[in-house]
């Protein structure tokens, strides 16, 4: 290969179970053969310097391989030293688009990046190639790892060791050169050393130690694994066959020692007040018989103690970089979990290779003791997950009701520029001014005392009983008026509430909501009233503002169906219609009239059906039709609206017909709708207020037709 790298191993290990429940399938991701990607450390991609080098993937039978190569940035020196000095020696990817089979199995994906990882999910993704320094006098060193996994299934253990003897022995040749290349490495950092000031000959004097003592360390803890397992060869048994014979009071004694020599101070009181109390116990006495730990160990063979002592250190090793490393005080370890997505956007499947992601599941389904292993330094998981994001762009929802009939209220009604109205009506459909015959003569019919003549109605007549003259008409006048009255919204809010809510324009939001609040206001006074109690200091008074439905007979027609107690929904319903056609004969007002009724009703015609069972509406306009209205229209507030008329009769309403056109609205210049605002010094507040000044009247006689029910015998 004509490009030197750092180090290589395998990015992704095919066929083994991931900390996070998945498995990676052969030929996963195939896709990425050859491709070059950005390297990172613990997934962290934030800025530009994130980045510490790249890698080349290698699609293999094995999984994915992959050659990594290190940039000059400070990060990726320091990362370029732990690798080398086997700090770190697990690799992690992320990737998206991913498909499944059988729920868990990883078939096809596309990686993004490849990370370094303090402890890695996939038990196979790790470094097994350093190319210490670049060059032909260079020196390398493999990795030298033992071929067996510990299940990520929370609390299980799995035993099973691969003897991979051929790779073992090939690990071991490139182990072995690299204790006679040791001195030729010595003799060169002294000479590079030589050239250097005194303080960096110190600096690298100490590095070699530290180098020679980690390869002691390395070297004997290989040759007491290749001893056990040695061992293990010769009695023909694997680990797994000795832990299966082991009792139920054993494993749980295994169990306690891992419990115990892992936790903290902290974590040993949680598991001393753990709710699994007779496993708890455990942490001094075996579950079933009241046996120490120490009386249970002894009842185990020299074959039995040699596998327990392997589990435990193992185990061990395993949890302490895993709770090390999964602290939440610590933040910044966990760089994207399956929790979070950075403000991004969440893509439809994303895999995180990381271990810490395990811990986090593992905690979640964590029930005993021997589930518990993983809970060390993980407390409050919920503070992992992301903030609650708006479903809109943060303005609240208003509730309220349907406003369509409030715009069709105030478009209808004919407008005044002056709030104070008058009208003055003349009766011209009595009897008495119609226009009348003449049929008389100028003879002035006298009785015996010489005084004219007059007939049964006090008129002067001739000796024909005709009158002799032509009698004027006398009308009747009616004047009506009304003077204005305020009607208004007013709201607060604190300054420091206006300042710190950011999501959106909390000003313009309550403002708005002022502005529909006062039109539904005006808009109810003007068809029914504002339904406030007489007495009521908020009351819009009525004397100002006359509302249709209340208003005298004079004004509106009142229409009311009486209803039976034997009477159903569809005779009632049918009484209505025939009502409101039956009330247009008194109806003086301007033609195109509408509809305005409460939804009950509008419902109960509209299901009306004849004796087939077919629906004798089909659509609100012809139910319209048929009840001689141009438009029928919902009004929310007209939903349990009653009044005692004069009778003491409740009456309930049902709706009014009416053509707008006859209701007369005045409003002075000054008057208009007005938003107003001031800022409170001593409260630091600020204060909002909507409001109008107007009038309003019907200036029509018999110009609406309030439609009705009354129970029959009310009253």
């Amino acid at each position: 290969m004509a490009k030197k790298y750092d180090f290589s191993g395998w990015a992704t290990w095919n066929d083994a179970l991931c900390a996070d429940g998945r498995v990676i399938k052969h030929n996963a991701f195939k896709d990425n053969d050859g491709a070059i990607v950005p390297l990172v450390y613990m997934h962290g991609h934030k800025t530009p310097e994130d980045i510490i080098g790249n890698v080349l993937l290698e699609n293999r039978d094995q999984g994915v391989y992959c050659y990594g190569s290190f940039n000059n940035n400070p990060q990726a020196l320091a990362a370029r030293e732990a690798v080398m000095h086997g700090d770190i020696d697990h690799l992690s990817i992320y990737a998206n688009h991913l498909k499944h089979q059988n729920k868990n199995e990883v078939i096809h994906g596309d990686i993004k990046e490849v990370s370094l990882v303090i402890s890695g999910a996939n038990p196979g993704a790790v470094i097994d190639y350093v190319d210490l320094e670049h060059g032909e006098e260079g020196e390398s060193a493999a990795i030298i790892f033992t071929d067996y996994v510990i299940s990520n299934a929370p609390g299980e253990i799995n035993l099973t060791i691969s003897h991979a003897d051929d790779k073992k022995e090939e690990e071991e040749k490139k182990e072995e050169p690299k204790a006679e290349e040791k001195p030729a490495e010595e003799k060169k950092e002294e000479t590079k050393a030589e050239e250097k000031s005194e303080e960096k000959k110190e600096e690298s004097k100490e590095e070699t130690k530290a180098e020679e003592k980690s390869e002691e360390k390395k070297e004997e803890s290989k040759a007491e694994e290749t001893a056990e397992h040695a061992d293990m060869k010769e009695s023909g048994k694997t680990v797994e066959d000795v832990w299966n014979s082991f009792s139920k009071d054993q494993q749980d004694a295994v169990y306690a020692i891992v419990a115990i020599a892992s936790a903290s101070e902290k974590d040993l009181d949680e598991l001393m007040q753990s709710d699994l109390s007779e496993e708890s116990e455990a942490l001094s006495h075996a579950e079933s018989d009241g046996k120490t730990v120490k009386e249970v160990w002894d009842t185990l063979s020299e074959e039995q103690q040699r596998v327990a002592a392997f589990i435990i250190a193992d185990t061990l090793q395993n949890l302490k970089g895993k709770v090390e490393h999964s602290d939440i005080k610590g933040g910044n370890e966990m760089a994207r979990n399956l929790f979070e997505t950075n403000g991004e956007e969440q893509q439809e499947n994303v895999l995180t290779h990381d271990d810490m992601v395990a811990i986090l599941a593992d905690i979640k389904t964590a029930g005993s003791l021997r589930n518990s292993v993983l809970q060390h330094g993980i407390t409050n998981l919920e503070v992992m997950f992301p903030d609650d994001k708006y479903a809109n762009d943060g303005t609240p929802i208003m509730v309220q009701r349907d406003q369509e009939w409030v715009s069709d209220v105030l478009n209808g009604v004919s407008k005044s520029p002056f709030a104070r109205i008058k009208c003055v009506y003349a009766d011209i459909t009595g009897a008495d001014a119609r226009a009348k015959g003449f049929l008389g003569s100028s003879e002035l019919h006298k009785d015996s005392n010489g005084k004219p003549f007059r007939d049964a109605k006090g008129n002067l007549v001739d000796k024909n009983g005709n009158r002799v003259y032509k009698e004027e008409e006398v009308l009747p006048l009616i004047k009506r008026s009304v003077s204005p009255t305020t009607v208004y919204k007013k709201q607060r809010l604190d300054r420091n509430d206006i300042i710190d809510i950011t999501d959106f324009d909390i000003v313009v939001w309550l403002k708005a909501e002022m502005k529909v609040m006062l039109n539904e206001e005006v808009a109810r006074a003007i068809l029914i009233g504002d339904g406030r109690a007489v007495s009521s200091p908020d009351k819009v008074d009525e004397a100002c503002i006359k509302p249709i439905w209340t208003d005298d007979d004079f004004y509106t027609i009142k229409a009311a169906v009486t209803v039976e107690q034997t009477d159903t929904d569809d005779t009632v319903a049918s009484k209505l219609i025939d009502m409101a056609v039956l009330a247009k004969k008194d109806y003086k007002g301007s033609g195109a009239t509408v509809l305005f009724a409460n939804e009950d009703y509008i419902t109960r015609m509209l299901l009306l059906k004849d004796t087939m069972g077919h629906r004798l509406y089909g659509t609100e306009a012809e139910l319209a039709s048929a009840m001689r209205v141009t438009k029928i229209i919902s009004v929310p507030v007209f939903q349990g609206a009653t009044r005692v008329d004069s009778n003491d009769k409740t009456r309930t309403l049902v709706g009014i017909i009416v053509n707008l056109k006859d209701y007369r609205v005045g409003t002075d210049k000054k008057g208009a709708v007005t938003m107003f605002d001031d800022f409170d010094i001593d409260y630091n507040q600020e204060k909002y207020l909507i409001e109008t000044r107007m009038s309003g009247m019907m200036v029509m006689p018999k110009g609406a037709i309030a439609l009705e029910t009354v129970p029959a015998g009310n009253g």
